[in-house]
C-alpha cells in the first residue's frame, strides 16, 4: 500500500461519535462496530483474520475514490462519491456477509447511512462492490473440521485443557469450576493462508528447551507458580491478585484493547480518511498474519 499521488484534500465525515471520542471518521466508527461483531461471530484468535479482512476492504474502498495509496486487492474503476460512505459500506457488507445472522448490523448501518447521507451517495455502491470482491478471500476453517488435537501423555507433551483438574477434582472458588475438556484450539490456523506473505514457516519459533535443561526447569517453575488457574491448585503460587486481574483482563480483551489504541492514535494524529484507512489496514493485516505463524509454531 505505497503512496501513489499527493493529497487530494481533507475529507471529514460528520462527527457522530460512534467510537466514543471527539473526532471520528467512518473508518474509526466502523472499526468500533467491527470489533464486537467479530467477537460474537468468530471469537478468539481466528477473529483477527476477519478483522484484517474488514480493514483491508475499507482501505480499498476508500482508495478507489481517494486514490492516494495503492490498493491491497481490488479497486473500483472510475469510482466516485464520498470515501467515508465507501468505508462504511465496505465494512458493513463484509461483516454481514461473514455473519448473516447478526441482523443488528443492518439496523446500525441503516441508521448510520441515514445520519450521514440521507439522500444516498455513490460511495455506498463502491463500498458494496469492494466488499463483494473481498468476501471470497475470507480464511475459513476446513469443513469437515480437522481431528481434535489432544497432545500426548509422555513427559513434555501438551495436555488438553484442565485434564489435570478433571483427574484430580476441581478446586472450586474463587473463579468457579474449570472449563470443560478442550483439545488444542484453532488448529486450522496453523495452515491458513496469510494475507501478506507466502511461507509462515519462515517465522516459526524454535523447539521447546530440553526437558532436563536448566531453561526448561526455570520456565516450568514460572508457569507452575505464576500460571496456576486457581490459587488452591498449587501450594506455591506466587502470583499477586493484581497479576491475576491483569491476566484475565488482557486475555478477554486483546482485540478490543489493540484497536482502541489504534483508534486513539488515528483520532489524535490523522485528519484524512485515507490515512486512517491505511493505518487500520496495515494493523489489521499485520495482526491477522501474526496469528498464522504463531499457530504454525504451536502445532
Amino acid at each position: 500500500m505505497t503512496r501513489l499521488r499527493g493529497p487530494t484534500g481533507l475529507i471529514l465525515c460528520a462527527s457522530l461519535a460512534w467510537a466514543g471520542s471527539a473526532y471520528a471518521d467512518a473508518v474509526t466508527d466502523w472499526n468500533a462496530i467491527t470489533i464486537p461483531a467479530v467477537g460474537t461471530g468468530r471469537p478468539g484468535a481466528q477473529g483477527l483474520l476477519d478483522i484484517g479482512l474488514v480493514q483491508a476492504a475499507v482501505h480499498d474502498a476508500v482508495q478507489s475514490i481517494d486514490g492516494r495509496f495503492e490498493p491491497y486487492y481490488f479497486e473500483v474503476p472510475g469510482a466516485t462519491g464520498d470515501p467515508a460512505a465507501a468505508a462504511a459500506a465496505a465494512a458493513y457488507y463484509v461483516l454481514i456477509g461473514m455473519y448473516p445472522t447478526q441482523t443488528g448490523l443492518t439496523t446500525t448501518y441503516t441508521t448510520y447511512v441515514s445520519a450521514h447521507w440521507p439522500l444516498g451517495d455513490p460511495g455506498l455502491a463502491v463500498g458494496q462492490q469492494v466488499a463483494e470482491a473481498f468476501l471470497p478471500l475470507r480464511r475459513n476453517a476446513p469443513d469437515p473440521p480437522l481431528p481434535p488435537f489432544i497432545g500426548g501423555t509422555e513427559p513434555g507433551e501438551w495436555r488438553p485443557t484442565d485434564s489435570f483438574l478433571q483427574a484430580n477434582g476441581s478446586p472450586g472458588p474463587p473463579f468457579g469450576p474449570p472449563p470443560p475438556f478442550a483439545p488444542g484450539g484453532f488448529e486450522w490456523m496453523a495452515t491458513a493462508k496469510p494475507y501478506t506473505f507466502k511461507k509462515p514457516y519462515k517465522f516459526r519459533d524454535g523447539p521447546p528447551p530440553a526437558l532436563k535443561s536448566d531453561q526448561y526447569r526455570r520456565e516450568y517453575d514460572e508457569v507452575r507458580t505464576l500460571g496456576a488457574r486457581l490459587d488452591t491448585a498449587i501450594t506455591e503460587v506466587k502470583r499477586t491478585a493484581k497479576q491475576t486481574d491483569l491476566a484475565y483482563f488482557y486475555a478477554d480483551n486483546f482485540p478490543a484493547l489493540v484497536y482502541r489504541a489504534v483508534r486513539a492514535i488515528a483520532e489524535k494524529h490523522l485528519d484524512h480518511i485515507g490515512d486512517s484507512a491505511r493505518l487500520f489496514a496495515l494493523v489489521g493485516l499485520a495482526t491477522a498474519d501474526a496469528g498464522i505463524p504463531a499457530w504454525d509454531s504451536k502445532y
